[in-house]
């Protein structure tokens, strides 16, 4: 990698491809071009590659040494092969995330409760709500095509309402609204005000179905030793030398019929390509300079599409992980805030103890508002007041991590759209624009929003530039055939048992004979 390119000869601006970011979608789309013969050339606005994954090295003297998670942490490598894969070529070292003991939750009541297990320790017909709500999105999630969302019958009703709309139409009970608000800051950085039902159900599906998302043994099953970012590192090393120019933000795209300059502020001269694939965040993508202009359909997708997650990381290491000692498994929710959801971030061994606690959705951007020092003390005294042992309030290292004030990010872990963008723009984020391609995780049929999407993307993004520069069409949506889709069966940790579902049927009347009120607090 190098961070010096102003120097360079006119000969050496021309490539068949050049790939914007050095994120995990453009180093695996600028390798698969580089495997194909082409030249390439990566240009990335940081100082760093890696985007919206970020990991500082906490302690070295383990082996291997273990890194902490700023960003994206989590694959699954029974349901994630394409970023396993690299994982294991890299000889990374995947270790399941922390999960025996208790899990704590705080409803907006602010009383804290306990519970182990999969079942969360909130009222029987909360749980059934829940239930329910569960069995039903799964349901109409597998009706979203994922090549193609406004496929789906019921699109233009599902993308006219948010998920908020849907909710209040739905759950009868406060306490199974405030278990979705959770679960929706806590995976998207979002409000369910904010997101239409249609992009939520696709998501959903994307990510092998609501529950995957939410179980730790789903989306959030094992970390990496040496920290997410390691990926990129060991991507961008294994190019070429020279391929990954950092310190070079492109700010404007001027394309012909058969070629594209790309300007950068950190060179006097443009780069020539063929083909150009763009791998970034949809608000680096709208504050690109085009000429021509993109279509107004490109043009007004991004626009919609450019409000990214609140999402903030503290991590606080500790001495000790004395909440282990407690029977704590270090995982807690809460609706009251600031912190949304807290994980146990420790090494395999737990001979680096640190707990991770997300600040998200519009709580964590009033949050963000406050001095350092306030920002930290009301995280803290967030963790005492769930946990409640005065050791949570005396870490020896804290680092944050607010991907809002990240200047190439603007945001994380994904943009999500508002009611009535995919119905209107369909499959914008991913169509070619003459010469001009685009990937990252956004763009993904599958695990879009995680690190897997990403290396779909960046497949897709370069197999289209592979066949076109080989004069061949190549269709818009080559979605892998891998694994297992998951369907909407009755097992998993929302299962609330046959007890429960025996009772189900008299809630359910119990409800609609007018009942509803008394569980509305």
């Amino acid at each position: 990698m190098s961070n010096e390119n102003s120097t360079t000869s006119k000969e050496h601006h021309v490539y068949n491809v050049i790939v914007v970011g050095a994120g995990i979608a453009g180093l695996t789309a600028a390798r698969k071009c580089i495997q194909a013969g082409l030249k390439v050339l990566v240009l990335e606005a940081r100082d760093r590659v890696g985007g919206r994954t970020l990991s500082k090295p906490i302690n070295d003297t383990t082996t291997p040494p273990y890194s902490i998670d700023l960003g994206g942490m989590w694959i699954n490598p029974e349901t994630q092969p394409l970023i396993t894969a690299i994982v294991s070529e890299f000889n990374l070292t995947p270790f399941p995330q922390h999960h025996s003991g208790k899990t704590l939750i705080e409803l907006k009541s602010g009383n804290v409760a306990s519970y182990e297990g999969d079942i969360p320790s909130i009222s029987i017909p909360s749980l059934l709500d829940v239930q329910w709500a569960i069995l039903k999105l799964e349901k109409m999630a597998t009706k979203v095509p994922l090549d193609d969302p406004t496929a789906c019958v019921d699109s233009y009703e599902w993308d006219a309402v948010t998920l908020a709309e849907w909710m209040r139409r739905n759950l009868w009970t406060s306490q199974a609204r405030q278990m979705f608000d959770m679960a929706t800051r806590a995976v998207l950085g979002v409000d369910p005000e904010n997101i239409s039902l249609l992009w939520f159900l696709f998501y959903c599906h994307s990510g092998k179905g609501l529950r995957s998302l939410l179980e730790v043994q789903g989306a959030q099953k094992m970390r990496i030793t040496q920290g997410a970012q390691s990926i990129s590192n060991n991507l961008a090393a294994a190019l070429p030398k020279g391929t990954v120019l950092l310190d070079s933000p492109v700010h404007a795209i001027v394309s012909s019929s058969s070629s594209t300059r790309v300007f950068t502020r950190s060179s006097s001269q443009p780069y020539h390509a063929q083909t150009v694939i763009l791998a970034l965040p949809p608000p680096q993508l709208a504050s690109l300079t085009f000429t021509p202009p993109l279509p107004p359909s490109k043009t007004h997708f991004l626009q919609k599409a450019s409000t990214m997650g609140c999402f903030t990381k503290m991590i606080c290491r500790y001495e000790s992980a004395f909440w282990r000692d407690l029977g704590l498994s270090g995982e807690m929710v809460s609706h009251v805030g600031p912190v949304s959801l807290v994980f146990d971030s420790s090494n395999d061994d737990g001979s680096v103890p640190c707990m991770t606690a997300f600040v998200t959705s519009a709580q964590g951007r009033v949050w963000a508002d406050g001095d350092e020092d306030s920002r930290r003390q009301q995280v803290l005294q967030h963790l005492y007041r769930l946990v409640g042992d005065e050791r949570v309030l005396k870490p020896v290292e804290v680092v944050e991590m607010d991907w809002g004030k990240e200047l190439y990010s603007g945001g994380c872990p994904v943009a999500s759209l508002t009611t009535g963008v995919l119905t209107s723009h369909g499959t914008e984020s991913r169509r070619p624009v003459g010469n001009i391609h685009f990937a990252g995780t956004e763009t993904a049929t599958e695990w879009c929003g995680y690190m897997d999407g990403a290396v779909q993307s960046g497949h897709r993004a370069a197999d289209e530039v592979i066949a076109k520069l080989q004069g061949k069409v190549f269709a818009l949506v080559s979605p892998r055939k891998v694994g297992k889709r998951y369907d909407a069966e009755t097992s998993g940790w929302w299962m609330i048992g046959a007890v429960l579902g025996a009772v189900a049927g008299s809630w359910i009347m119990f409800f609609q004979n007018g009942n509803r009120g008394l569980f509305q607090a």
